[in-house]
C-alpha cells in the first residue's frame, strides 16, 4: 500500500486513497510556531507518527511518559527515517493512551494542524466539568 503512496504522491495520478498527503515534517512545523512541541518519530513497522508533548505526561503501565497527542499512521518518504507522510483518509489523532479517548479525522493538513493545535491545548488544560475525561478532556459517549 505505501508503494501505491509513493507513486500516486511522484506521479500525480489518482490516488488509490481519500483525501491528500499531508507532510508531518510542516504539520510539526506549524505547530511549533504555535508553540507546540512535537516531533516525527518511527512508531514501528517504518510508520510514522507525530508525537506531541514532550514525553514525560504521566506514565504509562510501563512506566514511559505519555505524550500528550499522537497523530497518525503514515510512512516515510526519505532515508532513516525522514520526510513523514500520511494519507488524510487513513490520520486519526487522539491522546496517547492506549485507544481508551475519542479520535479525531482530519479531512485537510490544515485542519490536522488547527485539530492538533485544539486537542493539545485542551488536554493540558485538563477536564472543566466531572464528566469529562481526565485524560483527554471530552465527555465519553
Amino acid at each position: 500500500m505505501v508503494d501505491n503512496y509513493r507513486a500516486a504522491a511522484s506521479t500525480g495520478e489518482p490516488q488509490p486513497f481519500e483525501g491528500v498527503i499531508v507532510d508531518f515534517d510542516a504539520v510539526v512545523a506549524a505547530l511549533a510556531d504555535q508553540g507546540i512541541p512535537g516531533r516525527v518519530e518511527q512508531s514501528g513497522g517504518n510508520t510514522a507518527t507525530i508525537y506531541l508533548g514532550d514525553g514525560t505526561r504521566e506514565a504509562n503501565e510501563d512506566g514511559y511518559g505519555r505524550w500528550v497527542l499522537l497523530i497518525g499512521p503514515g510512512w516515510f518518504e526519505g532515508s532513516w527515517w525522514t520526510q513523514g507522510r500520511g494519507a488524510v483518509g487513513d490520520l486519526v489523532l487522539g491522546p496517547d493512551d492506549q485507544g481508551e479517548c475519542p479520535i479525531e479525522e482530519p479531512s485537510s493538513q490544515d485542519e490536522v494542524i488547527t485539530m492538533a493545535a485544539a486537542a493539545y491545548r485542551r488536554i493540558l488544560a485538563g477536564p472543566t466539568s466531572p464528566d469529562q475525561c481526565p485524560r483527554c478532556a471530552t465527555v465519553h459517549n
